[in-house]
């Protein structure tokens, strides 16, 4: 009797570390899965920002550059319309 007895406890015991085991490798390909998920949405997140930086930095200059033309043009203008008054001198 107590080998049968023994024998049933290690097989129940075997079972249920095998399960557990399968468990275990489970729950690791779930966490390998959403650290790699993790992962693919940051390098998203940060390309999305290098490219919204990049949009930036070419939307100033290209307002800084029209500005620039504005002021260039009016300090022309300015300088054209004082050429054209009569000197007193």
């Amino acid at each position: 009797g107590i080998l049968l007895g023994a024998g049933i406890v290690y097989f129940l015991i075997s079972t249920s570390h095998g399960k557990t085991k399968q468990k275990l490798a489970s729950i690791e390909a779930k966490y390998e899965a959403e650290i790699k998920a993790a992962d693919d949405k940051l390098k998203l997140l940060e390309e999305a920002r290098d490219s919204l930086k990049d949009s930036f930095k070419a939307l100033s200059a290209d307002a800084l550059s029209k500005i620039m033309n504005h002021l260039s043009n009016s300090q022309k203008k300015t300088l054209k319309n004082i050429s054209k008054v009569p000197k007193m001198i």
